[in-house]
């Protein structure tokens, strides 16, 4: 009998390795469109690592491509819920931008004034389009994610039977091309040059776009097992932001 266990437990091990094991993900589709999606995953830190990751810290050095000036940009982002801020500096004036939810604010030093909606609701659909946010929705998977081939090494996402972010990969299974939706039937297309890694995870190092305003370069990237205010000890209110000015 103990032989017969034995045997049982190993032909087990042998079947969750062959279908992935902990990387296999909860998501409908093609056969082959799943094992790209899995693949990249994995290739990205693995499901549990992106189970477990709650929120991100991100500074880059952007250049706008209309002005040719660089500028520093910092953000802090929830990944489980639309809940984020950044931060830059223009002329010596700290600029905040929060959004929690369909609420949102700007911070201006000391003046805080209330976000337009129409302003709200763009932030809303860059949160849609986030490329770790999406990441993290395959992670997480459900009957409403569904992925379709898209030529070679190249899936879609759909959420819902709605488009939501296309990945081309590399023979690494990395992403070298992210596309989301955009604007009059156009589409956002990212170009992923260079790839850093950091606790267990690999994030954009060095991103390009055919139709994108900026070119960024990752300065800092952090991961959060909490939510942005815990994991790096800041706050969210535009009150007590506008009071350290």
């Amino acid at each position: 009998m103990r032989y017969i266990l034995l045997f049982s437990l190993n032909l087990l091990l042998i079947f969750q390795f062959s279908c992935g094991g902990g990387n296999s993900l909860d998501i409908e589709g093609d056969k082959e469109a799943v094992v790209l999606a899995e693949n990249m995953v994995l290739e990205l830190g693995g499901k549990k690592n992106w189970l477990n990751l709650k929120s991100i810290y991100i500074r880059t050095v952007s250049l706008d491509m209309v002005s040719g000036e660089p500028f520093a940009f910092e953000e802090w982002i929830n990944l489980d819920e639309p809940k984020f801020m950044n931060h830059r500096i223009i002329n010596d004036v700290h600029y905040f931008q929060i959004v929690d939810r369909n609420d949102g604010w700007v911070v201006q030093n000391s003046n805080v004034m209330l976000m337009q909606p129409d302003n709200v609701t763009k932030y809303l659909g860059w949160y849609d389009r986030f490329f770790m946010h999406n990441i993290k929705l395959l992670a997480i998977g459900g009957n409403q994610i569904e992925v379709k081939l898209n030529g070679e090494n190249a899936f879609d996402v759909f959420v819902n039977s709605s488009f939501v972010a296309g990945f081309s990969l590399n023979d690494n299974n990395l992403p070298m091309k992210y596309v989301t939706p955009g604007t009059s039937q156009r589409f956002n297309i990212m170009n992923i040059d260079e790839w850093g890694e950091y606790k267990g995870y690999k994030y954009p190092l060095k991103i390009t776009g055919e139709n994108i305003r900026a070119h960024h370069q990752t300065d800092y990237w952090d991961a959060g097992t909490m939510d942005a205010e815990s994991s790096f000890e800041i706050s969210f209110d535009p009150y007590k932001i506008a009071e350290s000015f």
